[in-house]
């Protein structure tokens, strides 16, 4: 099994270019820019499933639960369009934005609204969204983190640390000393005289924390942890 980890960089790298375009909005950037912030963008986005895919391929039930998860983005049209955006963007070098709108907002500060190109109909099957571009990838890319929520939730003891450490100390049947092995310790590196079994549980739990680095992108659009409970 590979790391959960290459998931989760490419949640954060679909993070990062979201927050780009939003800066475009604040006329930080020119119009190109934009264009190249989506595209970037809509590539990151695709590349969420295809690393959840590679991460997992080898866990028990993945397969029958991915294939019933990916029916219903197949069926979302936001999820579809993105999907066509990131097609044409990549293998045809077309950037679907129309130029931006312009206003000052209350503080009198330049902003920059941007839509979707319509004159694609005829070529883009999904339906085009109607919100600005922010609006549109801010809502898709929280699609993708509630699926990645529901793999938390369904594989928890296999790809998430702590979860992996608690289970394997109790229904999982390992030892201490089998966990500080497969952390690259040597077998009772924790068990020193005077330090009780709780304390060794706590002290390498807290190995395991250190692996959990992607809350806070889940609190910024869900407002939830990463098994989609309430902060």
């Amino acid at each position: 099994m590979r790391s959960f980890q290459i998931v989760e960089n490419k949640i954060r790298e679909t993070d990062f270019f979201l927050e780009k375009i939003r800066e475009t909005t604040c006329g930080k950037e020119l119009f190109w820019g934009t264009r190249y912030y989506l595209s970037a963008f809509s590539s990151a986005a695709r590349s969420i499933t295809f690393a959840l895919q590679a991460a997992m391929k080898d866990i028990p039930d993945f397969e029958e639960w991915y294939e019933q998860h990916q029916n219903k983005l197949k069926q979302n049209d936001l999820a579809r369009y993105f999907l066509e955006i990131r097609n044409l963007c990549q293998k045809v070098g077309y950037y679907p934005l129309t130029s931006g709108h312009m206003f000052r907002d209350e503080n009198n500060q330049r902003q920059v609204r941007y839509f979707f190109d319509h004159f694609l109909e005829d070529e883009i099957k999904s339906p085009i969204p109607r919100e600005d571009v922010v609006t549109a990838c801010n809502k898709y890319f929280i699609l993708l983190l509630e699926f990645i929520c529901e793999c938390f939730k369904n594989f928890r003891n296999t790809i998430d640390p702590v979860q992996y450490f608690e289970y394997s100390i109790t229904e999982g049947g390992k030892s201490l000393e089998d966990i500080e092995e497969e952390l690259g310790f040597p077998r009772g590196w924790t068990n020193i005289e005077g330090i009780p079994y709780n304390e060794r549980v706590r002290m390498l739990r807290q190995e395991f924390e250190k692996d959990i680095t992607i809350d806070y992108i889940f609190e910024k659009y869900l407002k939830t942890n990463r098994f989609g409970e309430s902060i």
